[in-house]
């Protein structure tokens, strides 16, 4: 078999994937010896491969060099069962709540230029609220005309940032391209929130959410995550628009599939008849984890 040891910051690009062993289900982080199945690039500690009597896919054969990045981020795209645009029926709703930017959530970042880093950096921020400063002051005091200039940096710079982020996102030959402006989604592993492109992506894993409430009302979906930070519980609201009820359908099946292996008590208020029908089925079928409550 073909081993690899993670390396920062050579394998930069694998690490900021949060790649987790299939079988133990152990965080893949740097100085790990790792598996590459050469059938379908699954990734394994080396231990698990030995585990597995070096058998995978109904092969045995590893991957020699160390995959692309396209491979491990075309790989990271399968993990993803259910992806929606926040809501943007108000300029609150359609952003990433800020519950989401705090411990226990962790944060990773997809590059998708060497400069994106730029429109963000504390010296340009600084530079731009240092402008408006001085341009009000002097527009006040003198009735200068400086404030154009700041109001003409800002608008040039955030223009700039608009491009940049549509040309290099669109570049991206990963999922976060489908990213488009503020995004929730969930995986097998976690559930997350990600800034367009993916530039910045905040997740918690599955096992650290103690419930989920779910509640249909009017155009929208509100949701309730209840989680724990060293002992202390802790909720984050946020709302989905109500596309459609197969699109609801889909959010319930991916949450059942991401809580499976720990029953994630999720609770549902639904007034949509296809839906309430889909989830009674899923309590028939022994997923004991939902509870419905039917609205009228």
């Amino acid at each position: 078999m073909h081993i690899h040891k993670i390396d920062s910051p050579k394998h930069e690009d694998f690490l900021l994937q949060n790649r987790i062993d299939p079988i133990t289900g152990d965080l893949i982080v740097e100085n790990d010896e790792v598996v590459f199945c050469a059938s379908c690039k699954s990734v394994f500690l080396s231990d698990t491969w030995l585990y597995l009597n070096g058998n995978h896919c109904e092969q045995s054969e590893t991957l020699k060099e160390f995959p692309s990045s396209s491979v491990i981020h075309l790989k990271a795209e399968e993990t993803i069962l259910f992806y929606q645009t926040l809501s943007n029926s108000t300029t609150s709703s359609s952003k990433i709540p800020k519950e989401a930017k705090k411990k226990p959530w962790s944060k990773k970042q997809n590059k998708i230029s060497s400069f994106q880093n730029f429109f963000h950096h504390p010296l340009v921020t600084f530079t731009k609220v240092l402008a408006w400063i001085i341009g009000i002051v002097l527009f006040f005091a003198y009735q200068s005309p400086i404030v154009i200039f700041a109001f003409l940096l800002t608008f040039i710079l955030k223009i700039n940032e608009i491009l940049h982020n549509w040309y290099f996102g669109n570049q991206s030959d990963s999922v976060y391209k489908l990213f488009k402006s503020n995004t929730f989604y969930i995986t097998t592993k976690s559930i997350c929130f990600s800034e367009a492109y993916g530039m910045n992506i905040y997740n918690l894993p599955i096992e650290n959410i103690k419930k989920i409430h779910f509640n249909e009302w009017g155009d929208f979906v509100s949701c309730i995550i209840y989680y724990q930070n060293k002992d202390k519980d802790k909720k984050l609201y946020f709302t989905l628009p109500k596309e459609s009820s197969q699109n609801l359908i889909s959010f319930i099946d991916s949450l059942k599939l991401a809580s499976n292996s720990i029953q994630l008590p999720i609770h549902i208020k639904s007034r949509s008849a296809n839906l309430s029908s889909h989830i009674q089925r899923l309590i028939v079928e022994g997923n004991s984890n939902f509870k419905l409550e039917q609205l009228e």
